[in-house]
C-alpha cells in the first residue's frame, strides 16, 4: 500500500508539472483535438473510403476530449481527479486509437504517417520522457493484443522495416528537443529566482540604513504633540540637531540613488551589457575602502570589530565609486559568513607595485580548494554556504575587469581565503587606453579664429579619441551649441565679430540655447585658451564664467591634464548664480504614487509656484489642454499611458504652446538606456528618485524662464 501511496505522489507531482506548463492551452488542446478527429474523419469519407475506420472509437475519443474543452469551468472533484485523465487520455488513449487504427489498416503509409505526428505532437505537448517512453510502449501493445484478440492475427501487407528506425529516431529526436526547451526554461526560472533574490539582498543594506536613519531623526525630534485641544503648538529645534537631519535625510537619498545604481548594473549583467564607463573617475583606495566599511551593514559592533584595516600604501584606482563599494560589499558578505569560527578575522590591506596595486581582502575561514578558486567567479555557481545565488563574485569579476583589473582567489585549505583585487597604477598603459576608451565619442567644441591653432589642437584631441568640431568665433560657437551637444568646448579669448568672454557669458546663460540644453551648457567645463599672462588669463577666464585656461602656445601634456581634470576627477559643484525660479508659475505633477505628489507639492508650492496633479498620462494630457501649465513634472512608470508616450504626445501636439513646454523626468531607473529613452521621447531633464529638494528646485527654476510664463 506504501509504495502504491508513493507512486501516486510521484505521479501526481509529474502530472501537476505537465498541466502547469500547458494550463492556459487546454481549452484550445481539447478544440484541437475534436477538430482533428472529425477533419480526419471527414477527410477519409471523401477520399479514402477504403480505409478500414472506427468510427465508435473516434466518438469515444471526441467525448474524452471534452474535459479538456471544459477544463476552466471544472472544480471540486472533477479538478483532483483531472490530472489522472489528462495524462491516460493524451498518452495513452490517443496513441492506442492512432496504432490501431495503423494496424488495422496493415500500416498502410498514410496511417504510419498520421500516427508518427501524432505522437510527435504529444512528445512536444507532454514532454516527460519518462511518461512518453512508458505509455506509448504501453498503448502500442494494448492496441496490438486488442488486434490479436478481435482478428486472430495482425497483417504487415504494408509495413516497411524502415518504419521503426524512423520511429525511433523521430522520437529520440522530438524527445531530446524538448528536453533541451525543458532546460531552457528551469534556466530561466533559476535565473528570475536568482535575480529576485540578489535585488532582494541588495536592497537589504539600503533599507537597513534608512530604518536607522528613522530611528535617528526619530531621536532627534521631540516626542509627538498632543492635538486634542484646539490650538497650535510650536516645536523649536537647535540648528545644530536642525544640521543634523538634514544631514541624515541628504545621506539617506545618496543611499537609495546608490542602491540603484548598483540594481541597474546587475540587470544590465544579466543582459549581457557592458559596465557603464561614463563615469568612471579617479579615487583614492584607501578612502573608499575606509567609508565602504564604515557603510557595511554590519549585524553589531563585534562583528565590525573582526574586520582589520591596513591601507598605509594608498593610491589611485579608475573607477566607480559606488561599484568598487559593491564590491567589497560581496566579499565581506562572502568572508563574514564564516564569523562563527574560533579566531576568526579579516583583513584589508593595500600594497603597491610599480605597474599595477592590489587590495587584499584576507578572513580565516575554511578556505577554497584548488579545483574551485576560479570556477566560483562563474554566474550562478556557489560553494561552501547556503543561501547563495552565485552572482557576488561574478559581479566582483566583472567590475574589477571593468576597472581595467583582475581579481583572482588565494586559499589554504582549512586556514584562509584571499581575494586579490589587482588594479593598474594611474600612470600605466592601460590605464592611458581605458581613459582613451572613455573618451571616445565624447564631443569637444575648438573655438579659434586661427586656423593653426584649430588644427593642432584638434589633432591633440583626436589623439585621445574624442570627436571635434571647430569654430572660428564666438558667434559661430554659439550657433554650434545651439545644435549639438558638446561636453566640453576649448574657447579662445580674443576673437574677431563676438570674443570668448561674451560668448561664454551668453553660452552660460542660454542665450538662443534650446531649452532642453540650457542646463547643460551652465554645467560643462569651458576651458580659456590665451596668449595673456597667466594672472590675466586666470582673472579673466574666470570671471566670464569659464572654468579654466590654457596658456598659448599649448603643449599636448598640458592638454591631457586638462582633459584628465574634468573628464576623470570628481569636482565639487560650480558655485554659479541661481536662477532665480519664477513666482506663480504653474507646475503638472503627473505620478500614480499620490505619497510622491504630494512631497513633491511640498517641496514647490512655499517657493510661490502653482501646482496642479495628474495620476496618469492621460489625465495629464487632459490637463495641459484646460491649463496654462509652464512646466510638467513626470513619472516614467504610470498606468493608463506612461511617462515616455505622454511625453512623445505632448512633443507631437498640435499645439505650439505644449510642444514647447519644458518636461522633467523622475524615475528610479538610472541606467543609459533610460536616460537616452527620456531624450528620444523629447524630455528635456532627467532626476533619480528619490529627488532631493535643492535638486529639484534647482532644476525647476532652469527651466522655467521668464520667457515661458
Amino acid at each position: 500500500m506504501d509504495t502504491i501511496i508513493k507512486l501516486n505522489k510521484i505521479f501526481l507531482r509529474r502530472a501537476g508539472e505537465i498541466i502547469d506548463q500547458t494550463e492556459h492551452k487546454i481549452p484550445t488542446l481539447g478544440y484541437y483535438i475534436i477538430g482533428w478527429f472529425l477533419g480526419f474523419e471527414l477527410v477519409i469519407i471523401l477520399f479514402r473510403s477504403s480505409y478500414h475506420d472506427f468510427f465508435s472509437l473516434r466518438i469515444v475519443e471526441i467525448i474524452l476530449a471534452v474535459p479538456l474543452v471544459l477544463y476552466n469551468h471544472l472544480n471540486g472533484t472533477l479538478r483532483k481527479i483531472f490530472p489522472y485523465h489528462y495524462i491516460f487520455y493524451m498518452l495513452c488513449c490517443i496513441p492506442v486509437f492512432l496504432f490501431y487504427s495503423t494496424i488495422n489498416n496493415d500500416w498502410d503509409p498514410i496511417w504510419s504517417m498520421a500516427t508518427l505526428g501524432g505522437i510527435i505532437l504529444l512528445v512536444v505537448i507532454i514532454s516527460d520522457w519518462l511518461f512518453i517512453s512508458v505509455f506509448i510502449t504501453l498503448s502500442f501493445g494494448i492496441a496490438y493484443l486488442t488486434t490479436i484478440y478481435q482478428t486472430g492475427t495482425v497483417s504487415f501487407v504494408h509495413f516497411d522495416p524502415l518504419y521503426l528506425s524512423i520511429y525511433i529516431f523521430t522520437l529520440s529526436g522530438s524527445m531530446l528537443v524538448t528536453r533541451w526547451k525543458e532546460e531552457r526554461n528551469n534556466n530561466k526560472i533559476s535565473l528570475m529566482k536568482s535575480l529576485s533574490g540578489t535585488i532582494a539582498h541588495e536592497m537589504r543594506t539600503p533599507l537597513h540604513t534608512i530604518t536607522l536613519a528613522i530611528d535617528s531623526v526619530s531621536c532627534i525630534l521631540p516626542d509627538k504633540p498632543d492635538h486634542s485641544e484646539n490650538q497650535l503648538q510650536s516645536v523649536t529645534l537647535p540648528v545644530t540637531e536642525f544640521d543634523r537631519i538634514r544631514n541624515i535625510i541628504d545621506q539617506s537619498g545618496e543611499t537609495i540613488k546608490r542602491s540603484n545604481k548598483i540594481i541597474d548594473s546587475i540587470l544590465a549583467s544579466l543582459n549581457g551589457s557592458e559596465v557603464d564607463r561614463r563615469h568612471f573617475r579617479f579615487h583614492q583606495a584607501s578612502a573608499v575602502i575606509s567609508v565602504a566599511v564604515d557603510n557595511y551593514s554590519f549585524n553589531d559592533l563585534n562583528e565590525k570589530s573582526l574586520v582589520q584595516l591596513d591601507l598605509s600604501q594608498d593610491f589611485e584606482f579608475l573607477g566607480d565609486r559606488e561599484l568598487f563599494s559593491h564590491m567589497l560589499f560581496n566579499l565581506l558578505n562572502n568572508a563574514i559568513y564564516y564569523r562563527h569560527k574560533p579566531g576568526f578575522s579579516i583583513k584589508i590591506s593595500t600594497t603597491t607595485g610599480e605597474n599595477s596595486n592590489q587590495i587584499r581582502i584576507r578572513d580565516t575561514g575554511p578556505g577554497v580548494p584548488a579545483n574551485k578558486r576560479e570556477v566560483i567567479f562563474n554566474q550562478f555557481y556557489t560553494y561552501g554556504k547556503s543561501g547563495g545565488n552565485g552572482l557576488g563574485l561574478a559581479f566582483c569579476r566583472r567590475v574589477a575587469e571593468s576597472f581595467g583589473g583582475t581579481i583572482t582567489c588565494l586559499s589554504v585549505t582549512g586556514e584562509w581565503t584571499e581575494f586579490v583585487i589587482d588594479l593598474p597604477s594611474a600612470e600605466s598603459k592601460n590605464i592611458l587606453q581605458l581613459k582613451n576608451e572613455i573618451l571616445t565619442g565624447r564631443q569637444i567644441l575648438i573655438v579659434d579664429d586661427q586656423a593653426i591653432n584649430r588644427l593642432l589642437l584638434s589633432k591633440f584631441v583626436n589623439g585621445m579619441n574624442c570627436r571635434t568640431d571647430q569654430a572660428e568665433n564666438g558667434k559661430s560657437a554659439l550657433e554650434m551649441a545651439a545644435a549639438k551637444t558638446y561636453d566640453l568646448i576649448l574657447m579662445d579669448i580674443e576673437m574677431p565679430v563676438l570674443n570668448g568672454d561674451e560668448a561664454v557669458n551668453r553660452l552660460r546663460e542660454g542665450a538662443g540655447i534650446p531649452l532642453y540644453l540650457k542646463n547643460h551648457y551652465r554645467e560643462i567645463p569651458i576651458i580659456g585658451v590665451t596668449a595673456l599672462p597667466a594672472q590675466d588669463a586666470r582673472q579673466r577666464c574666470l570671471s566670464s564664467g569659464m572654468d579654466d585656461y590654457l596658456l598659448k602656445p599649448i603643449k599636448q601634456a598640458d592638454l591631457r591634464k586638462v582633459i584628465d581634470r574634468y573628464f576623470f576627477y570628481e569636482r565639487p559643484a560650480k558655485e554659479r548664480a541661481p536662477l532665480p525660479g519664477v513666482t506663480k508659475a504653474s507646475i503638472l505633477l503627473a505620478d500614480d504614487n499620490v505619497v510622491i505628489r504630494e512631497l513633491l507639492k511640498a517641496m514647490l508650492e512655499p517657493q510661490g509656484y502653482q501646482i496642479y496633479q495628474a495620476e496618469h498620462g492621460k489625465m495629464a494630457l487632459d490637463l495641459l489642454k484646460d491649463m496654462p501649465i509652464d512646466l510638467v513634472i513626470m513619472d516614467l512608470e504610470m498606468p493608463v499611458l506612461d511617462g515616455l508616450d505622454t511625453a512623445a504626445e505632448i512633443r507631437n501636439n498640435s499645439v505650439e504652446r505644449l510642444r514647447s513646454i519644458p518636461i522633467i523626468a523622475l524615475s528610479g531607473h538610472t541606467d543609459w538606456e533610460t536616460i537616452a529613452k527620456t531624450q528620444q521621447a523629447g524630455i528635456d531633464l532627467h532626476l533619480a528618485k528619490p529627488v532631493q529638494k535643492h535638486e529639484l528646485l534647482s532644476a525647476v527654476a532652469k527651466l522655467v524662464s521668464h520667457d515661458s510664463v
